[in-house]
């Protein structure tokens, strides 16, 4: 994949959000590379600022600390040109969703639920929220979620179906 060498003057941010295991991080970097933007993963940010993983953040100062620390950082990022991969719930808490819709250009990466079960299920123990779940509850969680986050998500400026488009199809559609 080339890094082209213009950076649309109108879009400063591009932030990603959809559900866990849709491929924000592995889109986001991807589009980045395309658009010869910086790359930044939220969960990545919080995990250094904190100087711990997402799980221990969880276990240590549960999830109200966990939100209230991501959306700080995510209304601390002031970078232009960048491409920002934001957790799955990012969008639905302290009014997220209006500020990523104030600040840049929002896509919403949506997949089908078998489609994020299949992903997400290799390795629930990676995911604070799904930790210790089998596979029904797993299954319940995400229809929940979806249910729950969908209202969000759809306020994007931009929606695409996961793995039906294209990095290249998302560049050429935003620009």
């Amino acid at each position: 994949m080339q890094t082209t060498n213009y950076k649309p003057q109108t879009i400063n941010r591009i932030y990603l959000i959809g559900m866990m295991g849709v491929g924000k991080t592995t889109k986001g970097k991807k589009i980045a590379q395309l658009l010869g933007y910086l790359f930044i993963d939220l969960d990545r940010e919080i995990e250094k600022h904190l100087n711990k993983n997402i799980t221990q953040i969880f276990e240590e100062d549960g999830e109200e600390f966990f939100r209230k620390t991501e959306s700080e950082i995510l209304q601390s990022i002031k970078n232009d040109h960048v491409v920002i991969a934001t957790g799955g719930g990012a969008p639905c808490y302290f009014n997220n969703m209006q500020y990523i819709k104030n600040n840049g250009i929002s896509i919403y990466l949506k997949a089908k639920p078998g489609l994020i079960f299949q992903r997400i299920s290799q390795k629930p123990d990676k995911r604070p929220l799904l930790k210790g779940m089998n596979e029904s509850e797993i299954k319940a969680f995400i229809d929940k979620k979806i249910a729950e986050r969908e209202s969000y998500y759809l306020q994007s400026d931009h929606i695409f179906e996961i793995p039906a488009t294209s990095v290249e199809s998302i560049v050429n559609s935003i620009l």
